[in-house]
């Protein structure tokens, strides 16, 4: 079964990609950057709950904004990043989170094969569980902040390490409780740059 996850989130991956680039190879805001990643996620919640404990799994999609803004000069590279998400809740029950991510993201050259890179963003999601802090199951937003290196294998592949802090609320529009939750998550990430 995790075999045909996998083999099903490749090949996903590669029509996504070859779409997208295909669409938006001659724009002045092409997909750069196509990969993957997961991580781990915990943090704190209110008693008696255990602590909110994720798998992250998601996908990366990057597209250069320095063309459409004319910063063609700039050493660093500002991207919208678009990353859809699935990530398994494994405490303090079994659910999932799943949603659409869109950041603001800029990565620097610190080296022949390190980038160093910072993130902000938000999206819809959607929360399987229930909680003390976010009350029944439903409609939120994932707002995160991160930051993080990548080590370039080879010129057209990287892989990444970072940290990002995450906040799960629904902004008051489902009512109340939305005292929120907050928690901080280690992720590695597999990009092919086009």
């Amino acid at each position: 079964m995790m075999r045909k996850a996998i083999t099903t989130l490749i090949a996903t991956l590669g029509l996504t990609s070859s779409t997208l680039y295909a669409g938006s190879a001659n724009s002045s805001f092409p997909l750069v950057e196509v990969g993957g990643g997961f991580g781990y996620a915990r943090g704190e919640m209110s008693s008696p709950q255990e602590d909110n404990q994720v798998v992250p799994l998601f996908l990366h999609f990057g597209f250069e904004l320095n063309k459409l803004f004319g910063w063609n000069e700039m050493k660093g590279q500002f991207q919208a990043v678009v990353e859809p998400f699935l990530n398994p809740v494994i405490d303090p029950v079994s659910g999932i989170e799943t949603g659409v991510t869109l950041y603001l993201y800029y990565s620097h050259p610190i080296g022949e094969s390190w980038r160093w890179y910072t993130e902000i963003g938000s999206g819809p999601m959607y929360l399987s569980i229930r909680t003390l802090e976010q009350d029944e199951a439903g409609f939120n937003f994932l707002n995160q902040l991160g930051t993080g290196f990548q080590y370039f294998v080879r010129e057209d592949l990287s892989l990444g390490f970072g940290y990002r802090w995450r906040h799960i609320s629904h902004a008051g529009i489902r009512g109340k409780p939305n005292s929120g939750i907050n928690t901080s998550m280690a992720v590695i990430r597999l990009t092919k740059h086009l």
